[in-house]
């Protein structure tokens, strides 16, 4: 049982940064009323299926590109490395994989900051992944760095509910730990 626990708990690394939006879009569709908030999570989780296949084939680039400086974006560093988001490049493979283009186009659009013909899920993705960035890979910048105001107001976002969505963030990941490997969850 104790390499089943192990393996699981690798699978939960591995799957890190494709649980770590989410969560996020998840609670602000919900928020906001956005009819079927659960196929946002699953959204969430397609979103950056691309830096796993990316990972595969090569590693040394992408472990470049998770070094950003504190002028650089991580989005704007992959297109500068392989000349293509993850994004991008997940929803190349949600549409060789032929899955409806109402699941592609949030994916492929998510790092595109024109929303004039953005649909609601594009632009959740978007501020999401941005929620998550700065928690995580961006965290020394500052918020207006990632994401303009105008981008919230338009979307009815303000920063309790960013602040409702991370900690919404934190106890799902910790829920999915403690499934995964229970001891590690005990330490929160």
């Amino acid at each position: 049982m104790e390499g089943c626990c192990r393996r699981a708990f690798s699978l939960f690394l591995e799957l890190s940064p494709l649980l770590r939006v989410s969560p996020p879009r998840k609670f602000l569709g919900g928020a906001l009323n956005v009819p079927n908030s659960e196929r946002l999570f699953i959204l969430g989780l397609l979103h950056n299926l691309g830096e796993l296949v990316v990972q595969q084939f090569m590693p040394t680039k992408v472990e470049n590109c998770e070094k950003v400086s504190s002028q650089e974006l991580p989005w704007n560093k992959q297109r500068s490395v392989f000349n293509f988001t993850y994004g991008e490049c997940s929803g190349e493979l949600l549409k060789l994989w032929q899955l409806p283009y109402s699941l592609i186009e949030p994916i492929r659009e998510q790092d595109h900051d024109n929303f004039e013909f953005s649909s609601m899920e594009s632009k959740l993705l978007y501020v999401s992944k941005r929620i998550m960035a700065l928690n995580h890979q961006c965290s020394h910048q500052s918020f207006s760095d990632l994401l303009a105001e105008d981008k919230l107001e338009g979307l009815n976002i303000d920063h309790e509910m960013i602040n409702s969505a991370n900690s919404f963030c934190d106890m799902e990941r910790l829920g999915i730990l403690s499934v995964l490997k229970p001891s590690a969850a005990m330490i929160y």
